[in-house]
Protein backbone atom coordinates (compact mmCIF):
# COMPACT_ATOMS: atom_id res chain seq x y z
CA UNK A 1 0.00 0.00 0.00
CA UNK A 2 1.06 3.53 -0.44
CA UNK A 3 1.93 6.08 1.71
CA UNK A 4 -1.18 7.01 3.20
CA UNK A 5 -2.70 10.93 2.93
CA UNK A 6 -5.43 13.02 3.50
CA UNK A 7 -7.02 15.21 0.99
CA UNK A 8 -10.12 17.65 0.96
CA UNK A 9 -13.25 16.99 -1.20
CA UNK A 10 -16.72 19.16 -1.44
CA UNK A 11 -18.96 20.35 -4.11
CA UNK A 12 -18.19 24.05 -4.71
CA UNK A 13 -21.50 25.85 -4.79
CA UNK A 14 -23.52 23.20 -3.17
CA UNK A 15 -24.57 20.99 -0.12
CA UNK A 16 -23.26 17.46 -0.36
CA UNK A 17 -26.35 14.39 0.32
CA UNK A 18 -25.23 11.57 2.01
CA UNK A 19 -28.94 10.03 2.13
CA UNK A 20 -29.24 7.20 -0.61
CA UNK A 21 -32.90 7.76 -1.15
CA UNK A 22 -32.58 11.42 -1.44
CA UNK A 23 -29.58 11.07 -4.38
CA UNK A 24 -30.14 12.16 -8.07
CA UNK A 25 -28.39 12.41 -11.28
CA UNK A 26 -30.37 15.90 -12.02
CA UNK A 27 -28.69 18.11 -9.67
CA UNK A 28 -25.34 16.34 -9.05
CA UNK A 29 -25.83 14.76 -5.74
CA UNK A 30 -24.88 11.12 -7.20
CA UNK A 31 -21.96 12.06 -8.81
CA UNK A 32 -20.46 13.69 -5.32
CA UNK A 33 -21.63 10.70 -3.52
CA UNK A 34 -20.18 8.41 -5.83
CA UNK A 35 -16.36 10.18 -5.99
CA UNK A 36 -16.85 10.29 -2.37
CA UNK A 37 -17.37 6.97 -1.60
CA UNK A 38 -14.22 5.97 -3.91
CA UNK A 39 -12.31 8.35 -1.88
CA UNK A 40 -13.66 7.16 1.20
CA UNK A 41 -12.67 3.56 0.24
CA UNK A 42 -9.34 3.62 -0.64
CA UNK A 43 -6.90 2.03 1.71
CA UNK A 44 -4.55 4.74 1.31
CA UNK A 45 -6.57 7.51 1.95
CA UNK A 46 -6.51 8.57 5.29
CA UNK A 47 -8.89 11.38 6.11
CA UNK A 48 -11.44 12.86 3.61
CA UNK A 49 -11.77 16.66 5.14
CA UNK A 50 -15.43 17.65 4.10
CA UNK A 51 -15.42 21.08 3.29
CA UNK A 52 -18.98 21.48 1.95
CA UNK A 53 -22.26 21.30 4.45
CA UNK A 54 -24.49 17.96 4.42
CA UNK A 55 -27.15 16.21 5.49
CA UNK A 56 -24.89 14.59 7.48
CA UNK A 57 -26.73 14.23 10.65
CA UNK A 58 -30.11 13.13 9.46
CA UNK A 59 -28.90 10.56 6.82
CA UNK A 60 -29.60 6.95 7.82
CA UNK A 61 -27.22 5.11 9.72
CA UNK A 62 -26.62 2.39 7.11
CA UNK A 63 -26.21 4.93 4.57
CA UNK A 64 -23.81 6.50 6.24
CA UNK A 65 -21.63 3.14 6.73
CA UNK A 66 -22.25 2.34 3.26
CA UNK A 67 -20.76 5.47 2.04
CA UNK A 68 -18.09 5.40 4.36
CA UNK A 69 -17.23 2.31 6.21
CA UNK A 70 -13.95 2.95 7.94
CA UNK A 71 -15.21 6.33 9.33
CA UNK A 72 -12.68 8.57 7.42
CA UNK A 73 -14.81 11.54 6.77
CA UNK A 74 -14.02 14.58 8.67
CA UNK A 75 -17.17 16.87 8.86
CA UNK A 76 -15.87 20.09 9.06
CA UNK A 77 -19.55 22.12 9.67
CA UNK A 78 -20.51 19.48 12.29
CA UNK A 79 -17.70 20.76 14.67
CA UNK A 80 -18.81 23.23 17.05
CA UNK A 81 -16.44 25.97 16.32
CA UNK A 82 -17.41 25.94 12.40
CA UNK A 83 -20.44 27.93 12.53
CA UNK A 84 -22.11 28.13 9.06
CA UNK A 85 -22.75 31.66 7.59
CA UNK A 86 -26.13 31.98 7.78
CA UNK A 87 -26.30 31.42 11.71
CA UNK A 88 -23.10 33.75 12.27
CA UNK A 89 -24.46 36.37 10.17
CA UNK A 90 -28.20 36.71 11.83
CA UNK A 91 -26.01 36.30 15.21
CA UNK A 92 -23.40 39.47 14.58
CA UNK A 93 -26.53 41.56 13.25
CA UNK A 94 -28.31 40.68 16.46
CA UNK A 95 -31.43 40.16 13.97
CA UNK A 96 -34.09 37.24 13.49
CA UNK A 97 -33.06 34.62 11.03
CA UNK A 98 -37.12 35.23 9.73
CA UNK A 99 -36.40 38.29 8.60
CA UNK A 100 -34.61 37.30 4.73
CA UNK A 101 -35.64 40.52 3.07
CA UNK A 102 -32.90 42.65 2.17
CA UNK A 103 -34.02 46.18 2.59
CA UNK A 104 -35.28 45.41 5.90
CA UNK A 105 -32.05 43.67 6.95
CA UNK A 106 -29.97 46.72 5.88
CA UNK A 107 -32.38 48.98 7.60
CA UNK A 108 -31.47 47.13 10.76
CA UNK A 109 -27.61 46.99 10.12
CA UNK A 110 -27.53 50.70 8.95
CA UNK A 111 -29.54 51.88 12.65
CA UNK A 112 -27.39 49.19 14.56
CA UNK A 113 -24.18 51.05 13.35
CA UNK A 114 -21.76 48.27 13.52
CA UNK A 115 -21.71 47.73 9.43
CA UNK A 116 -22.47 49.57 6.73
CA UNK A 117 -24.21 47.29 4.54
CA UNK A 118 -24.88 43.43 3.65
CA UNK A 119 -21.58 42.69 2.35
CA UNK A 120 -19.20 43.97 4.89
CA UNK A 121 -21.23 42.01 7.58
CA UNK A 122 -21.61 38.63 5.55
CA UNK A 123 -17.45 38.93 5.00
CA UNK A 124 -16.99 38.78 9.19
CA UNK A 125 -18.84 35.03 8.54
CA UNK A 126 -17.06 33.48 6.06
CA UNK A 127 -13.76 32.18 7.44
CA UNK A 128 -14.94 29.05 9.91
CA UNK A 129 -13.85 26.81 7.05
CA UNK A 130 -10.43 28.33 6.91
CA UNK A 131 -10.20 28.65 10.22
CA UNK A 132 -10.67 24.85 10.85
CA UNK A 133 -8.46 23.93 8.09
CA UNK A 134 -5.16 26.05 8.94
CA UNK A 135 -3.60 23.56 11.30
CA UNK A 136 -5.31 20.29 9.38
CA UNK A 137 -2.35 17.80 7.32
CA UNK A 138 -3.95 17.55 3.63
CA UNK A 139 -2.29 17.16 0.69
CA UNK A 140 -4.86 17.68 -2.54
CA UNK A 141 -8.36 19.50 -2.78
CA UNK A 142 -10.82 18.19 -5.13
CA UNK A 143 -13.91 19.86 -5.81
CA UNK A 144 -16.84 19.51 -8.00
CA UNK A 145 -18.26 22.74 -9.85
CA UNK A 146 -22.01 23.42 -8.39
CA UNK A 147 -24.47 25.46 -10.06
CA UNK A 148 -24.20 28.08 -6.70
CA UNK A 149 -20.84 29.39 -7.42
CA UNK A 150 -21.11 32.68 -8.91
CA UNK A 151 -18.21 35.46 -10.66
CA UNK A 152 -17.31 37.10 -7.25
CA UNK A 153 -18.77 34.34 -4.16
CA UNK A 154 -16.63 36.59 -1.59
CA UNK A 155 -19.02 39.11 -0.29
CA UNK A 156 -17.37 43.16 0.48
CA UNK A 157 -14.64 42.11 -1.89
CA UNK A 158 -15.56 44.88 -4.64
CA UNK A 159 -17.31 48.30 -4.84
CA UNK A 160 -20.80 47.47 -6.20
CA UNK A 161 -22.48 50.54 -7.99
CA UNK A 162 -24.66 51.34 -5.02
CA UNK A 163 -21.15 52.28 -3.66
CA UNK A 164 -21.04 49.36 -0.78
CA UNK A 165 -19.21 46.16 -0.68
CA UNK A 166 -20.95 42.75 -2.72
CA UNK A 167 -23.31 40.59 -0.99
CA UNK A 168 -23.91 37.29 -1.23
CA UNK A 169 -27.51 35.01 -2.02
CA UNK A 170 -27.78 32.80 0.98
CA UNK A 171 -27.22 29.51 -1.20
CA UNK A 172 -23.67 31.19 -2.25
CA UNK A 173 -23.18 32.63 1.04
CA UNK A 174 -22.98 29.23 2.18
CA UNK A 175 -21.44 26.76 0.27
CA UNK A 176 -19.54 29.49 -2.28
CA UNK A 177 -18.08 31.82 -0.08
CA UNK A 178 -16.35 29.38 2.80
CA UNK A 179 -14.66 27.51 -0.01
CA UNK A 180 -13.28 30.74 -2.05
CA UNK A 181 -12.05 32.29 1.17
CA UNK A 182 -10.44 28.67 2.17
CA UNK A 183 -9.17 28.42 -1.55
CA UNK A 184 -7.41 31.69 -1.19
CA UNK A 185 -5.86 30.64 2.14
CA UNK A 186 -4.60 27.71 0.71
CA UNK A 187 -2.85 28.85 -2.60
CA UNK A 188 -0.02 26.36 -1.59
CA UNK A 189 -1.75 23.10 -2.23
CA UNK A 190 -3.05 22.25 -5.72
CA UNK A 191 -6.56 21.83 -6.24
CA UNK A 192 -8.81 20.05 -8.68
CA UNK A 193 -12.16 21.56 -10.45
CA UNK A 194 -14.40 18.61 -11.79
CA UNK A 195 -16.72 20.28 -14.40
CA UNK A 196 -19.53 17.75 -15.24
CA UNK A 197 -21.89 20.55 -17.05
CA UNK A 198 -20.25 22.86 -19.86
CA UNK A 199 -22.81 25.62 -19.29
CA UNK A 200 -20.73 26.68 -16.15
CA UNK A 201 -17.23 26.86 -17.22
CA UNK A 202 -18.23 29.14 -20.30
CA UNK A 203 -17.23 28.50 -23.95
CA UNK A 204 -15.00 31.71 -24.45
CA UNK A 205 -14.01 32.87 -21.14
CA UNK A 206 -14.48 31.15 -17.78
CA UNK A 207 -16.83 33.81 -16.57
CA UNK A 208 -16.77 32.75 -13.07
CA UNK A 209 -14.93 32.75 -9.68
CA UNK A 210 -12.68 35.87 -10.45
CA UNK A 211 -12.31 36.44 -6.68
CA UNK A 212 -9.87 33.20 -6.59
CA UNK A 213 -6.26 33.82 -6.28
CA UNK A 214 -5.06 30.63 -7.85
CA UNK A 215 -6.81 28.70 -11.14
CA UNK A 216 -7.01 25.19 -10.53
CA UNK A 217 -4.51 22.85 -10.96
CA UNK A 218 -6.64 20.61 -13.49
CA UNK A 219 -10.07 20.90 -14.50
CA UNK A 220 -11.68 17.31 -14.91
CA UNK A 221 -14.32 17.81 -17.85
CA UNK A 222 -16.21 15.75 -20.45
CA UNK A 223 -15.05 17.28 -22.92
CA UNK A 224 -11.20 19.29 -24.32
CA UNK A 225 -11.37 23.03 -24.39
CA UNK A 226 -8.84 25.52 -24.46
CA UNK A 227 -10.45 28.59 -22.38
CA UNK A 228 -9.30 31.95 -20.80
CA UNK A 229 -10.17 32.70 -17.12
CA UNK A 230 -10.13 35.94 -15.78
CA UNK A 231 -9.44 36.69 -12.01
CA UNK A 232 -7.59 38.82 -9.46
CA UNK A 233 -4.72 38.12 -6.88
CA UNK A 234 -5.65 40.39 -4.46
CA UNK A 235 -8.80 42.22 -3.16
CA UNK A 236 -9.08 44.42 0.32
CA UNK A 237 -11.90 43.91 1.72
CA UNK A 238 -11.07 47.44 4.16
CA UNK A 239 -10.82 48.93 0.69
CA UNK A 240 -13.34 48.62 -1.49
CA UNK A 241 -12.94 49.62 -5.39
CA UNK A 242 -13.99 48.71 -8.68
CA UNK A 243 -10.24 48.46 -9.83
CA UNK A 244 -8.66 45.45 -9.40
CA UNK A 245 -5.33 44.07 -11.29
CA UNK A 246 -6.58 40.94 -13.28
CA UNK A 247 -4.40 38.15 -14.08
CA UNK A 248 -5.54 35.97 -17.19
CA UNK A 249 -4.86 32.77 -17.25
CA UNK A 250 -5.32 29.95 -19.77
CA UNK A 251 -7.06 27.11 -18.95
CA UNK A 252 -7.36 23.19 -19.90
CA UNK A 253 -10.71 21.69 -19.93
CA UNK A 254 -9.57 17.69 -20.47
CA UNK A 255 -11.95 15.10 -20.87
CA UNK A 256 -11.33 12.77 -18.19
CA UNK A 257 -13.88 9.96 -18.23
CA UNK A 258 -15.61 11.92 -15.31
CA UNK A 259 -19.41 11.64 -16.71
CA UNK A 260 -18.88 8.22 -15.65
CA UNK A 261 -19.16 8.50 -11.72
CA UNK A 262 -23.10 8.04 -11.92
CA UNK A 263 -22.11 4.40 -12.75
CA UNK A 264 -19.97 3.70 -9.69
CA UNK A 265 -20.99 0.47 -8.19
CA UNK A 266 -24.22 -0.19 -10.27
CA UNK A 267 -25.49 -3.65 -11.01
CA UNK A 268 -25.61 -4.33 -14.90
CA UNK A 269 -28.76 -5.53 -16.48
CA UNK A 270 -28.82 -7.97 -19.22
CA UNK A 271 -30.02 -6.73 -22.91
CA UNK A 272 -31.37 -9.98 -23.33
CA UNK A 273 -34.13 -9.79 -21.05
CA UNK A 274 -37.72 -9.16 -22.28
CA UNK A 275 -38.18 -5.47 -23.78
CA UNK A 276 -41.52 -5.11 -25.01
CA UNK A 277 -40.66 -0.92 -25.75
CA UNK A 278 -38.85 0.11 -28.81
CA UNK A 279 -37.68 3.13 -28.47
CA UNK A 280 -37.69 6.04 -24.99
CA UNK A 281 -35.14 8.83 -24.29
CA UNK A 282 -34.27 10.56 -21.09
CA UNK A 283 -33.88 14.64 -21.77
CA UNK A 284 -34.30 17.52 -19.55
CA UNK A 285 -35.16 21.22 -20.53
CA UNK A 286 -31.61 22.88 -20.14
CA UNK A 287 -32.98 26.74 -20.84
CA UNK A 288 -35.77 28.55 -18.22
CA UNK A 289 -39.17 27.07 -18.37
CA UNK A 290 -40.28 29.90 -20.25
CA UNK A 291 -37.59 29.52 -23.43
CA UNK A 292 -38.86 25.93 -23.77
CA UNK A 293 -38.93 26.52 -27.45
CA UNK A 294 -35.73 27.84 -27.84
CA UNK A 295 -34.06 25.11 -25.42
CA UNK A 296 -31.30 22.99 -27.34
CA UNK A 297 -32.68 19.96 -26.34
CA UNK A 298 -36.24 20.77 -27.60
CA UNK A 299 -35.61 22.08 -31.15
CA UNK A 300 -33.28 18.46 -31.54
CA UNK A 301 -35.95 16.07 -29.85
CA UNK A 302 -38.59 17.82 -32.32
CA UNK A 303 -36.34 17.46 -35.23
CA UNK A 304 -35.62 13.49 -33.97
CA UNK A 305 -38.59 12.27 -31.95
CA UNK A 306 -41.74 14.11 -32.54
CA UNK A 307 -41.10 14.92 -36.85
CA UNK A 308 -40.75 11.33 -37.04
CA UNK A 309 -42.15 8.99 -34.58
CA UNK A 310 -44.85 7.65 -36.64
CA UNK A 311 -46.24 5.37 -33.90
CA UNK A 312 -46.60 8.29 -31.43
CA UNK A 313 -45.04 6.21 -28.83
CA UNK A 314 -41.65 7.49 -28.33
CA UNK A 315 -42.00 9.01 -24.65
CA UNK A 316 -39.63 11.67 -23.46
CA UNK A 317 -38.99 11.43 -19.76
CA UNK A 318 -37.52 14.20 -17.79
CA UNK A 319 -38.80 18.34 -16.50
CA UNK A 320 -39.87 20.42 -18.95
CA UNK A 321 -42.14 23.04 -18.92
CA UNK A 322 -46.14 23.05 -18.47
CA UNK A 323 -46.83 24.43 -22.15
CA UNK A 324 -44.48 22.34 -23.63
CA UNK A 325 -46.08 18.92 -22.10
CA UNK A 326 -49.55 20.32 -23.10
CA UNK A 327 -48.18 20.89 -26.48
CA UNK A 328 -46.63 17.24 -27.17
CA UNK A 329 -48.33 14.12 -25.45
CA UNK A 330 -44.69 12.63 -26.35
CA UNK A 331 -43.43 14.13 -23.46
CA UNK A 332 -44.26 12.49 -20.17
CA UNK A 333 -42.24 14.80 -17.55
CA UNK A 334 -40.05 13.50 -14.52
CA UNK A 335 -41.54 10.28 -13.03
CA UNK A 336 -40.51 8.77 -10.25
CA UNK A 337 -37.60 6.75 -10.02
CA UNK A 338 -39.10 3.14 -9.34
CA UNK A 339 -41.40 4.06 -12.50
CA UNK A 340 -38.42 5.13 -14.61
CA UNK A 341 -36.44 2.11 -14.07
CA UNK A 342 -39.32 -0.13 -15.09
CA UNK A 343 -39.19 1.46 -18.25
CA UNK A 344 -36.06 1.45 -19.37
CA UNK A 345 -35.73 -2.30 -18.42
CA UNK A 346 -38.08 -2.72 -20.90
CA UNK A 347 -36.62 -0.87 -23.99
CA UNK A 348 -34.66 -1.48 -26.21
CA UNK A 349 -33.14 1.75 -28.01
CA UNK A 350 -32.90 5.64 -27.18
CA UNK A 351 -31.33 8.63 -28.53
CA UNK A 352 -28.12 10.46 -26.19
CA UNK A 353 -28.16 14.61 -27.03
CA UNK A 354 -25.90 16.29 -25.17
CA UNK A 355 -26.61 19.41 -23.10
CA UNK A 356 -24.92 21.17 -25.27
CA UNK A 357 -23.30 20.79 -28.77
CA UNK A 358 -19.60 18.83 -28.35
CA UNK A 359 -19.51 17.25 -24.91
CA UNK A 360 -20.34 13.75 -23.17
CA UNK A 361 -22.90 13.05 -20.76
CA UNK A 362 -23.29 10.26 -18.63
CA UNK A 363 -26.37 9.25 -20.62
CA UNK A 364 -24.58 6.64 -22.45
CA UNK A 365 -23.06 4.73 -19.71
CA UNK A 366 -26.55 4.53 -17.77
CA UNK A 367 -28.08 3.55 -20.34
CA UNK A 368 -25.59 1.04 -21.64
CA UNK A 369 -26.04 -0.19 -17.80
CA UNK A 370 -29.41 -0.69 -17.80
CA UNK A 371 -28.93 -3.16 -21.20
CA UNK A 372 -30.26 0.32 -23.51
CA UNK A 373 -28.88 0.47 -26.71
CA UNK A 374 -27.79 4.22 -27.11
CA UNK A 375 -27.61 5.71 -30.41
CA UNK A 376 -25.60 8.48 -30.49
CA UNK A 377 -26.88 12.06 -32.04
CA UNK A 378 -23.99 14.01 -34.23
CA UNK A 379 -23.69 16.26 -31.80
CA UNK A 380 -22.76 14.39 -29.14
CA UNK A 381 -19.33 13.63 -27.85
CA UNK A 382 -18.10 14.82 -31.30
CA UNK A 383 -14.26 14.74 -29.93
CA UNK A 384 -15.09 10.81 -29.93
CA UNK A 385 -13.79 9.77 -26.81
CA UNK A 386 -16.78 7.34 -26.30
CA UNK A 387 -16.70 5.27 -29.89
CA UNK A 388 -15.10 6.29 -33.04
CA UNK A 389 -16.35 8.39 -35.88
CA UNK A 390 -17.49 5.60 -37.80
CA UNK A 391 -19.07 3.41 -35.40
CA UNK A 392 -22.52 2.20 -36.66
CA UNK A 393 -24.26 3.76 -33.51
CA UNK A 394 -23.12 7.23 -34.78
CA UNK A 395 -26.10 8.82 -36.72
CA UNK A 396 -26.66 11.52 -39.22
CA UNK A 397 -30.03 12.42 -39.35
CA UNK A 398 -33.54 10.87 -37.84
CA UNK A 399 -33.51 8.80 -41.15
CA UNK A 400 -30.13 7.22 -40.45
CA UNK A 401 -31.42 6.28 -36.95
CA UNK A 402 -34.90 4.71 -37.96
CA UNK A 403 -32.99 2.56 -40.16
CA UNK A 404 -30.50 1.74 -37.66
CA UNK A 405 -33.35 0.60 -35.13
CA UNK A 406 -35.07 -1.52 -38.33
CA UNK A 407 -31.63 -3.50 -39.08
CA UNK A 408 -31.56 -4.36 -35.23
CA UNK A 409 -35.24 -5.24 -34.99
CA UNK A 410 -34.34 -7.63 -38.46
CA UNK A 411 -31.57 -8.99 -36.10
CA UNK A 412 -32.10 -8.98 -32.42
CA UNK A 413 -29.05 -11.29 -31.59
CA UNK A 414 -27.21 -8.73 -33.19
CA UNK A 415 -28.44 -5.77 -30.71
CA UNK A 416 -27.55 -8.11 -27.67
CA UNK A 417 -24.15 -9.07 -28.65
CA UNK A 418 -23.47 -5.01 -28.85
CA UNK A 419 -24.95 -4.36 -25.93
CA UNK A 420 -23.19 -6.50 -24.48
CA UNK A 421 -19.65 -5.70 -26.45
CA UNK A 422 -20.37 -2.10 -24.95
CA UNK A 423 -21.01 -3.37 -21.22
CA UNK A 424 -17.52 -5.17 -21.03
CA UNK A 425 -16.27 -2.20 -22.80
CA UNK A 426 -17.16 0.70 -20.83
CA UNK A 427 -18.45 -0.96 -16.97
CA UNK A 428 -15.27 -3.43 -16.27
CA UNK A 429 -13.32 -0.73 -14.54
CA UNK A 430 -16.43 1.54 -13.70
CA UNK A 431 -18.76 -0.19 -11.58
CA UNK A 432 -15.99 -1.10 -9.20
CA UNK A 433 -14.33 2.55 -8.99
CA UNK A 434 -11.09 1.55 -10.41
CA UNK A 435 -10.66 3.97 -13.63
CA UNK A 436 -11.85 6.82 -10.95
CA UNK A 437 -8.13 6.25 -9.04
CA UNK A 438 -6.54 5.51 -11.90
CA UNK A 439 -7.44 8.88 -13.52
CA UNK A 440 -6.77 10.78 -9.96
CA UNK A 441 -3.12 8.87 -10.40
CA UNK A 442 -2.44 9.77 -14.24
CA UNK A 443 -3.59 13.38 -13.33
CA UNK A 444 -1.26 13.88 -10.48
CA UNK A 445 1.64 12.41 -12.80
CA UNK A 446 0.75 14.77 -15.17
CA UNK A 447 0.78 17.87 -12.98
CA UNK A 448 4.31 16.55 -11.15
CA UNK A 449 2.39 15.84 -8.13
CA UNK A 450 3.72 13.21 -6.04
CA UNK A 451 0.64 11.28 -4.93
CA UNK A 452 -0.73 8.00 -6.50
CA UNK A 453 -3.73 6.38 -4.72
CA UNK A 454 -4.69 2.52 -4.48
CA UNK A 455 -7.60 0.96 -5.75
CA UNK A 456 -10.82 1.83 -3.71
CA UNK A 457 -12.13 -1.22 -1.83
CA UNK A 458 -16.10 -0.93 -3.04
CA UNK A 459 -18.48 -4.06 -3.07
CA UNK A 460 -18.79 -6.17 -6.43
CA UNK A 461 -22.11 -4.97 -8.29
CA UNK A 462 -23.82 -7.79 -9.47
CA UNK A 463 -24.29 -8.21 -13.73
CA UNK A 464 -27.21 -9.10 -14.97
CA UNK A 465 -29.28 -7.44 -11.94
CA UNK A 466 -32.78 -5.58 -12.69
CA UNK A 467 -31.46 -2.70 -10.37
CA UNK A 468 -32.02 0.69 -11.13
CA UNK A 469 -29.17 3.48 -11.68
CA UNK A 470 -31.84 6.20 -11.75
CA UNK A 471 -31.86 6.86 -7.89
Amino acid sequence: MKESKSIAFGAYGSALTFTKSKLKRSNGTMEYYNFLKVLCSTPNIDKVYILSPSDYNKAPTKDLKELDPNDKMVLVWNDPKAVRPSVQFYKNIELSPSIVESDKINAHIKAKGKYSCIGEAQNECISALSDYMKDKEFVQTILYLSHGTSNWNVPNAKKTKSGFGNSSLVAGFNYSSPIAHFLNNNLDKPYYIVLPDPRWGGKEKWGIMIDNFKSATAVLAQYDHDTEWRHVTEYDCTKLTTEFEYKYDKIKFEYKEVEKVTSIGKDIVSPDTDRPVLFNIAAMQAKPEAQWEKDYRYLELKKWILDNDDSGKWQVFGKWAPACMKKHANFKGLIDNQRLDEMFEKTKYTLIIPIMPDWVTSKYIEMISVGVLPIFHPDYDTQYHILPKDHILRVKDPKQMKRLIYYFEGNPKERIKLVKELQDKFLGNVTNGNFLTDMLNETNKEQQIDLQFDYPKLKKPKKNKLLSLFV
